[in-house]
């Protein structure tokens, strides 16, 4: 997995994110997962089922991250 994010990166691409499973089904009412869906469907912000912010980011990337005015910058969309 890391050697394929490299490989990503060497051909030029600045953000790499991988997705995990899918959980499984539970029972609350209001998971996280139908938090996530909801929040896209009333934004029209596009964002990742299952991403933790885990992935490979690019220098310049993580400049522009740090230069939010947000300690806690939302990654899932």
């Amino acid at each position: 997995m890391i050697l394929d994010m490299i490989r990503k990166w060497e051909e030029g691409y600045r953000l790499y994110l991988r997705q995990g499973h899918e959980r499984g089904k539970r029972s609350d009412v209001l998971d996280s997962q139908a938090i996530l869906r909801l929040v896209k469907r009333l934004s029209g912000v596009e964002t990742y089922e299952n991403y933790t912010g885990f992935g490979l980011y690019d220098r310049k990337v993580v400049e522009v991250i740090k230069s939010f005015d947000d300690p806690y910058p939302y990654f899932r969309a």
